[in-house]
């Protein structure tokens, strides 16, 4: 026999499993209460079929009316022409009656439950479209950024060991290659741009994009033409050949990304400036 604090039945003889129950009620959580005492809430109207409700094993909040035996039919109809009755407010999910609102339980559906305040929604829908399209343009920014920062922290690796390789032939008495210094200046001087490239870009100025486009583009143009030559008129092997082009694939990549960000820096600017400011002040 099963124990009546583990199984209630309804009129329709229905079954639900008794458990504890948290709920949403004006913007605020609720709870937990036992089953009895939430169905004795759905009876009284205290608690509505849109009420949002969870209990521990559920993977998501769901409406009232989704649990078995809750409400009895007649009460369900009663609220529904009730609700298609009432103008809906123009933001659903700000007012304090309506719990989270359908956008909030929608977008955090499969969440678990929300830990911190639900009475906060200062959001509008064309808000957030507006703070989704900063943030694409941002990300395209951030993504140049970032790659400025990794080209610093590889440039200056190799900077330190030109520098190292450099003291030890001078040590040992060897003539210093002027090659080798200006190969190791020229890569010191690329490294210190890339490193006030990757502040400035962030900042959302052009200038970084623009030099590096051109270079990059440089790059690539004197790569293909080293692999053209060495297939034309010269023995190259097969490596000196292949090498440079795969280097001129990687600076078009590195020219798209510079594009992008270029393209992408007037449209962030023109985003209203509360999403500048929200999406700059998460480092986002």
């Amino acid at each position: 026999m099963v124990r009546a604090e583990h199984l209630e039945t309804n009129t329709e003889g229905q079954e639900f499993m008794a458990s504890e129950w948290l709920y949403f009620k004006n913007g605020q959580q609720v709870g937990p209460v036992g089953t009895a005492q939430l169905k004795h809430l759905a009876g009284t109207g205290e608690l509505s079929p849109g009420d949002l409700v969870w209990r521990e094993g559920m993977a998501e909040w769901i409406a009232a009316s989704e649990v078995k035996g809750l409400f009895v039919e007649g009460a369900m109809e009663a609220s529904g022409a009730l609700a298609s009755s009432t103008v809906a407010a123009p933001l659903e999910y700000y007012s304090p009656s309506s719990a989270w609102g359908t956008r909030a339980a929608l977008t955090l559906k499969g969440f678990p439950p929300p830990m911190g305040k639900t009475d906060h929604w200062p959001l509008s829908e064309e808000d957030l479209r507006a703070l989704a399209k900063a943030e694409l343009s941002r990300k395209r920014i951030r993504t140049l950024s970032g790659l400025f920062h990794l080209l610093c922290v590889l440039g200056g690796f190799l900077s330190a060991w030109m520098m190292i390789g450099l003291i030890l032939a001078s040590m040992r008495g060897s003539s210093i290659s002027i090659v080798g210094a200006l190969m190791f200046l020229i890569l010191l001087g690329q490294t210190v741009l890339w490193f006030f490239s990757a502040r400035a870009n962030s900042l959302c100025r052009l200038w970084p994009s623009i030099i590096w486009m051109i270079l990059f583009s440089l790059s690539a143009l004197v790569n293909v033409g080293y692999s053209i030559y060495g297939m034309n008129f010269s023995r190259s092997s097969g490596d000196e050949i292949v090498l440079p082009l795969v280097i001129a694939a990687v600076d078009l990549v590195f020219v798209y990304l510079c594009v992008a960000a270029y393209s992408a820096i007037p449209r962030f600017l023109k985003c209203p400036a509360w999403a500048q400011e929200a999406l700059v002040n998460a480092k986002l």
